[in-house]
């Protein structure tokens, strides 16, 4: 990947399809701050003010000096994992030096009356949205959830049906209480099947001829 990077591939590859958007995660990207910097600047002065250019992080690293550095290199949202933190909020406020700042988290059951008492909070600190993610079974995830008496739902990937009843009851609450926080719901069927798509459109559009058309789910038709 450094290779690629030195080499500027990864911001003619981004320029040549088009992409309206970049997004750095890990890992922890502040764990490689220079670097992270570097691919920001470097997106930025490729791209220009067309590409959105937003990072994923915990928040434990970010420095009110590091996080106006991330600006100046062309960043223009913070996503942060509130989940891995316990919801802690303190690293947000520095989200004020940039236009947005997100909360993350995925619908942990377990961890939904804390994320609600939370929202209010968030609010309030100057968080712009809650985005909530479905929780799916993995062979990394299989031993904590293994005998925890979720219900596993089989479709493309397993996902848990309670991360998602989990999601739906926390927008309910946000509603329900007035709380000023739009929250979205991600759920893994829905990311999965529009992100394939748009992967496909992308791709189609680079190999596409003269007599041939891009379909919206992003398939070729003569």
């Amino acid at each position: 990947m450094a290779g690629f990077f030195q080499s500027g591939g990864l911001c003619r590859l981004c320029g040549r399809l088009g992409f309206s958007g970049v997004s750095i995660s890990g890992g922890e990207p502040l764990l490689t701050p220079d670097l992270t910097l570097a691919y920001l600047s470097a997106v930025r002065k490729r791209c220009g003010d067309n590409v959105h250019l937003w990072l994923y992080t915990n928040g434990t690293l970010l420095t009110a000096d590091l996080c106006s550095r991330l600006k100046d290199a062309g960043l223009d949202e913070i996503r942060f994992d509130l989940g891995a933190v316990r919801y802690h909020l303190k690293n947000c406020a520095w989200r004020g030096l940039h236009p947005d700042g997100n909360g993350g988290n995925s619908g942990v059951p377990e961890g939904r009356r804390t994320a609600e008492r939370k929202m209010v909070e968030m609010a309030e600190s100057g968080v712009n949205h809650l985005n909530l993610h479905q929780m799916r079974l993995t062979p990394y995830k299989l031993r904590p959830v293994d005998g925890a008496g979720y219900t596993f739902l089989h479709g493309e990937k397993v996902t848990l049906l309670e991360s998602e009843l989990c999601a739906l009851r926390m927008v309910r609450f946000g509603l329900t209480q007035g709380i000023p926080l739009p929250v979205n719901y991600c759920s893994f069927p829905y990311k999965r099947r529009f992100q394939h798509a748009a992967a496909r459109r992308r791709a189609a559009m680079t190999v596409c001829v003269s007599g041939e058309t891009v379909t919206e789910p992003g398939y070729l038709r003569p």
